[in-house]
């Protein structure tokens, strides 16, 4: 049991590194090309692994008129600070 507990913890901790990882990679992109990335695999692959966790918080964004009409991108702010904290909440994996 505490073997498949370690394996479940190290692999959502994995997950959420993996995530966070693609989140920063995605803003340095925005950031570098000006909002207009690059066709590649690299960066096609980055998109996808981190769009289905910044989507359902650009839904949230776009119900609120305040929140949209901010220069920035407000979802992937929300996304990346959910990231952190699940990450925070996650205990450390020790054997």
């Amino acid at each position: 049991m505490q073997t498949l507990l370690f394996v479940f913890t190290a692999t959502v901790r994995l997950a959420l590194y993996v995530i966070d990882l693609g989140l920063l990679c995605r803003a340095v992109i925005t950031f570098a090309t000006m909002g207009d990335p690059p066709d590649s695999a690299a960066v096609n692959f980055i998109w996808a692994i981190t769009e289905p966790v910044i989507l359902p918080f650009r839904i949230l964004v776009s119900r609120s008129s305040t929140l949209s009409a901010m220069p920035i991108d407000m979802a992937f702010l929300f996304a990346a600070t959910a990231v952190m904290i699940a990450s925070s909440l996650i205990p450390p994996v020790v054997l």
